[in-house]
């Protein structure tokens, strides 16, 4: 099941079940969510759906108490690259390694973003 996961095969076949197939150059975004209560305790995660559907999904996850909202959305090509990326660049901050969990300042992790971003897109 591991190697089904690394190969992104569930969120392959949710989308086959929805009719929203992932574009063929990867494109997506690059997000960035976060909890009023924990303001600089950030998810930073990557889908090839609208960012807002997605928060959605994980707030409607069992043991979710307190929602998370988009603070940041970043259009790339390859979107699950660029998060893998991303991430490696952010990893000082990571709060579990196998989790997409981050404790920094928003405004530092969207300046990082960004600028990954403006490289990646030449």
């Amino acid at each position: 099941m591991a190697v089904l996961r690394a190969a992104g095969m569930p969120e392959r076949l949710r989308d086959f079940v929805s009719g929203s197939p992932t574009p063929l150059d990867g494109r997506g975004f690059v997000y960035v969510l976060s909890t009023r209560e924990a303001p600089e305790m950030l998810k930073i995660g990557y889908t090839d759906r609208d960012p807002l559907t997605r928060a959605k999904e994980i707030n409607s996850a069992t043991g979710v108490i307190i929602p998370w909202g988009v603070r940041g959305a970043w259009t790339v090509a390859q979107a699950r690259r660029v998060e893998a990326e991303v991430h490696a660049l952010l990893a000082d901050y990571r709060v579990r390694s196998d989790r997409e969990f981050f404790h920094m300042p928003f405004a530092e992790a969207a300046r990082i973003i960004e600028q990954y971003a403006t490289a990646a897109r030449g």
